[in-house]
């Protein structure tokens, strides 16, 4: 018995301050954040990927993170990546994982590429405490080198991040409700709050803005308490008075949060539809070749999967042809994708 009550204990002290960590910096490769990358590295498709688009000998190329300022009681760095290796070709090569400060640099992690494959295609994460780094500004590099880079298929880095413990920080994990509701209708949101932090939490307000004119909707007081690492859904709501497009936004406000850019939940697009019925046509007309960017994810879309896209998000319901009806008198609205022709 005193065997599991130690074990228990053991694994209780473990778990809180892991539950409770706050991921201080992230990159998921969305876009590139301001990474320095050699050649034959680039972010492509949300990944940081080394691969060979140009043979080199004698090589030793990097991509090297931003700076990251640590807080005073960092605890890990969390990378998920795979190592895909062309065995025929290796020799000497090496894969490093190393951390820059103040003119010095530590290898965390180093990687013999003779031994093969690492990790799983779709990210397998490795760890590696990083307390010796509180306090400083440093940056990540990712590093190989050998006598030839033909001994890669690609090193693929899908996402990393840094965590710390905070005694006191609260952050809006999601926001999710309504996208269409009528003027004067009172709509409901359910917000998620999370105590990142390793004491527990009251007396705290969580509030609701619009971007549309940056206006504050909506607060509430939470006296409830939350402890370390525990999630709670609260509900905020609000009536608007006009139609119109916009996004909310909840905030959780907190007396002495140490680290306030978990504070903002990401964008819940919202309409204020009119109260009258209205028909709406999207003819593509394009060619079928995309030449638009989406803002998003970077990657090209033909013309009519940008406007479908943005009628789907807005809530807005219509009507997709390829040939123009010959009646469209019955069309309130008529949307045309013309796409990107050549005449000679």
């Amino acid at each position: 018995m005193k065997k599991l009550l130690i074990l228990l204990f053991f694994l209780t002290m473990f778990w809180f301050p892991t539950s409770a960590q706050t991921t201080f910096w992230e990159d998921d490769f969305e876009v590139n954040s301001g990474w320095s990358l050699d050649k034959n590295w680039k972010i492509i498709n949300d990944i940081l990927n080394l691969s060979v688009d140009s043979l080199m000998f004698d090589f030793d190329i990097s991509a090297i993170s931003p700076i990251i300022s640590v807080p005073e009681d960092p605890q890990f760095i969390n990378i998920s990546q795979y190592l895909e290796i062309f065995d025929p070709s290796v020799t000497t090569e090496k894969a490093e994982i190393s951390i820059i400060y103040n003119g010095n640099e530590d290898v965390l992690w180093s990687y013999d590429l003779i031994d093969g494959n690492w990790g799983d295609y779709t990210g397998t994460e490795i760890s590696f405490p990083i307390n010796d780094y509180a306090g400083l500004d440093i940056q990540l590099r990712f590093r190989s080198f050998g006598p030839s880079n033909n001994v890669w298929i690609g090193w693929y880095i899908l996402n990393v991040n840094l965590t710390a413990n905070f005694d006191n920080d609260l952050g809006v994990i999601s926001i999710e409700g309504q996208n269409i509701i009528e003027p004067n209708e009172t709509g409901e949101w359910n917000v998620e709050v999370k105590n990142f932090g390793l004491e527990s939490q009251s007396n705290f307000s969580l509030e609701l803005y619009s971007y549309k004119s940056n206006d504050y909707l909506y607060s509430t007081i939470i006296t409830d308490e939350l402890v370390a690492g525990e999630t709670d859904i609260i509900s905020l709501s609000w009536t608007p008075t006009q139609v119109h497009n916009t996004v909310l936004y909840a905030k959780v406000v907190l007396a002495g949060d140490e680290f306030e850019s978990n504070n903002i939940s990401p964008n819940h697009f919202l309409r204020v539809d009119p109260d009258f019925d209205y028909s709406v046509l999207v003819w593509d007309n394009d060619n079928g070749i995309p030449t638009i960017v989406d803002p998003e994810g970077g990657n090209l879309l033909e013309g009519h999967e940008g406007l479908t896209k943005t009628l789907n998000r807005s809530g807005i319901t219509y009507d997709f042809v390829e040939e123009l009806p010959d009646d469209i008198l019955n069309y309130d609205i008529i949307l045309s994708s013309m796409g990107c022709y050549c005449l000679s």
